[in-house]
């Protein structure tokens, strides 16, 4: 008989493990994302991280350059820097055992309505992002 690490054995095939949903932790900054994984079942030796940006007519992501990186080390946690204020990304993390990875063992985070963004940096005591109160006068050239 199977034992599944998450979820539940598929009683149709008996050879699967069906469920996904293992808990993740996504914060922004303005410039970098962090993403943990802890007190994940002692099953998943590994994990695999995907970050991907949304494209700014929010239609499909794009993976950033590097990834997926692989972590072995618990507590599983990453982070991303130098990212770019006020963006849209999608954090994929995949959880592998001593016999590879699942399907069923993914978690994705990050819709395009931008529920994992980094902060726009726009406050004015906050001076990483775009200008604020700007105001623009166009002269006719004589």
């Amino acid at each position: 008989m199977c034992t599944c690490p998450v979820g539940t054995l598929d009683q149709t095939t008996k050879n699967r493990c069906i469920g996904n949903g293992i808990p993740i932790q996504v914060t922004a900054t303005n410039s970098s994302l962090n993403v943990t994984a802890a007190n994940v079942n002692t099953a998943f030796t590994q994990v695999r991280i995907t970050i991907a940006q949304w494209r700014l007519d929010k239609t499909v992501v794009d993976v950033l350059t590097g990834f997926p990186k692989t972590l072995s080390a618990r507590p599983f946690t990453y982070t991303q820097t130098k990212l770019e204020a006020g963006l849209r990304f999608q954090v994929k993390v995949e959880f592998g055992t001593i016999n590879g990875y699942s399907a069923d063992w993914v978690t994705v985070v990050g819709d395009s309505g931008g529920n994992v963004a980094t902060a726009c940096g726009c406050a004015g005591t906050d001076q990483t992002g775009g200008p604020v109160n700007v105001t623009a006068t166009q002269v006719r050239a004589t």
